[in-house]
């Protein structure tokens, strides 16, 4: 089987001229490293983000919530406390200001 070679010398001269050579194409592939290197950045930071976000509502807002029942309640049982209905809305009141304080930290 014979392979001609002026097919391939037109499209190497077609590619050449229409602009798709080298310092063109290898602009446009730094360009793209880079933008793949920003998008690579903004997601560790997100995923870090989230992760505080999640550590924030789950551990500070939590201590929030039962720090109010620990000082103003009374220890039944280990885990279980006595405590006015007013104590109670008080520390879901501390844990909500909490999870927004959180929010506005971490959420953006």
């Amino acid at each position: 089987m014979r392979i001609s070679v002026l097919p391939l010398l037109f499209l190497l001269g077609f590619t050449i001229l229409s602009g798709c050579g080298g310092t063109r194409v290898n602009d446009l592939e730094q360009r793209v490293a880079v933008l793949e290197r920003n998008v690579q950045t903004m997601e560790k930071r997100y995923a870090e983000r989230q992760a505080r976000l999640g550590e924030c509502v789950d551990v500070d807002a939590e201590n929030a919530y039962w720090g109010v029942l620990q000082t103003k309640g009374k220890v039944e049982s280990p885990g279980v406390y006595r405590a006015p209905r007013a104590v109670w809305l008080e520390a879901r009141e501390q844990k909500s200001r909490k999870i927004q304080e959180c929010k506005t930290l971490w959420a953006q």
